[in-house]
């Protein structure tokens, strides 16, 4: 097993056509001393994660079926890395991935960070959390090519995706994802707790990855256990809530998209459409079903 500078901590839930190109990614792109470990949702893939642990070297924990926060927090435990980086199963790192991130988990005002996140075709997946007049989470620029100016700007923002996000271990002892919620939101949540204690949230261009993104689970189900976990963030979070979407689009100069963002949310008021009757392409910034 390598030394353990950095741990790299992969949720797993039904991953099996993913999750073997995650870990060919990491150790073919990742720089200097890291450990691997599975965390599974669950018991149901035990023979297939004991098999890669015997392919790979990684570490494999087999958990009940609890959901993301449980589940990336019994990894954390077994972990050994000064800095940890959550990484979904459907994510695909780029060469040299690891090392902005640490670059940035070295300065002291920092408590996370994200990375830019790619679809297969090339276009921005991730590229910072931000909010909506609505106080709803929103991945910015998706859908742009991934070589939109506007995406690539390192930065702070209120939040970014768990599907790649690396905290210091001594910030991660100190919050942790909370098991209030299932599989949606943690990762936001977890960001504002950093925030509240003083630290920054980072998003770097500098690091990007493929993200298949919604690899695990898809059903009516899953939506409704969404929207119950965005009103227990609204609810939690409000006052700390900075409804910077437009914000964002002016400091970019991005005048276009914030005319277009008007248009859209004034048809909405107008017409009372909940969210997910009237959804954008910017919605839905969640775990690892993400």
């Amino acid at each position: 097993m390598r030394s353990r500078n950095l741990s790299i901590i992969i949720p797993f839930y039904r991953g099996e056509n993913f999750i073997k190109m995650c870990l060919e990614n990491i150790y073919k792109n990742t720089t200097g001393d890291f450990e691997v470990i599975i965390s599974s949702d669950g018991f149901d893939s035990k023979d297939f994660l004991f098999h890669l642990r015997e392919k790979f070297d990684v570490k494999v924990i087999m958990n009940p079926r609890g959901g993301f926060a449980q589940t990336c927090n019994r990894g954390a435990e077994i972990s050994k890395g000064e800095n940890i980086v959550f990484l979904n199963q459907d994510v695909f790192v780029g060469e040299n991935w690891n090392e902005p991130i640490i670059y940035l988990l070295q300065k002291e005002y920092v408590g996370a960070v994200g990375i830019k996140l790619l679809y297969e075709d090339g276009k921005i997946q991730h590229a910072g959390i931000c909010f909506n007049i609505f106080s709803e989470p929103i991945h910015i620029y998706r859908k742009k090519e991934g070589s939109f100016i506007s995406a690539n700007k390192e930065r702070e923002f209120q939040a970014v995706t768990g599907a790649v996000i690396g905290i210091r271990r001594e910030v991660f002892e100190k919050v942790k994802f909370s098991t209030d919620y299932f599989f949606s939101c943690e990762d936001i949540d977890l960001c504002f707790r950093i925030r509240k204690a003083g630290l920054k949230v980072i998003y770097t261009p500098h690091s990007y990855g493929i993200h298949l993104e919604s690899s695990s689970e898809k059903s009516e189900r899953i939506d409704k256990i969404r929207r119950s976990a965005l009103k227990k963030l609204i609810a939690r979070w409000g006052k700390y809530i900075e409804k910077d979407e437009f914000k964002k689009y002016i400091e970019d100069k991005e005048f276009l998209i914030l005319f277009k963002r008007v248009f859209t949310y004034t048809f909405r008021i107008i017409f009372s459409f909940p969210e997910h009757l009237f959804p954008t392409k910017e919605n839905n910034a969640q775990s690892y079903l993400s």
